[in-house]
Parts: C-alpha cells; structure tokens; sequence
C-alpha cells in the first residue's frame, strides 16, 4: 500500500478515507496504528476512528466490481514472478 500512496499527490491523499473490513487481521493494533498514522482520522473500521454506520451492509462496490475485474486481469495468465503480479495488479487497477 504504501508505494500506491506515493502515486498519489499529497493533497488528494489527505482526501481519502480508507475503508477497512472488519476481518480479524485487520484489526491488529499494527495494522490499526499504521491506518492511524498513515489517515490520521480518515479511515473506517471496527476499531476506527470513523465507525461503520448502524445496519451498513458488508458489501460494497469494491466487493461487486472492483476484486472480481482485478482477479481476472491478474490471473488470466498466472503471474510468474512478484515484479510480473505487481505490473499485472497497476494494469488491473
């Protein structure tokens, strides 16, 4: 994550809101401090400083569209080295 950050200008960065799923990893307190220092009040999950809203429904339209369309780009031929499945994921992103 932190090198697609870098593509990203600084003054858009401090637009976003990242939204984290409420999977068990993903709330381990590295996980958590570095979502703090990296969107300092910006971030949605569990734990967050932005709580999902009451009855949200799990999925979203990253869950619909965007991991089905990156799964197909990237595995339409199975990546051999992890220089080709990067290249393959910024193509499919």
């Amino acid at each position: 994550m932190p090198e697609f950050l870098e593509e990203i200008p600084l003054f858009e960065r401090n637009n976003i809101i990242f939204q984290q799923d409420g999977a068990g990893p993903h709330n381990a307190r590295i996980v958590t401090n570095y979502l703090n220092q990296q969107f300092p009040g910006r971030w949605m999950g569990r734990y967050g400083p932005i709580h999902w809203p009451a009855r949200s429904p799990d999925l979203n339209p990253l869950d619909f569209f965007l991991w089905g369309y990156c799964k197909e780009i990237v595995y339409k031929k199975l990546p051999e080295t992890v220089d080709d499945l990067d290249a393959k994921l910024h193509e499919a992103i």
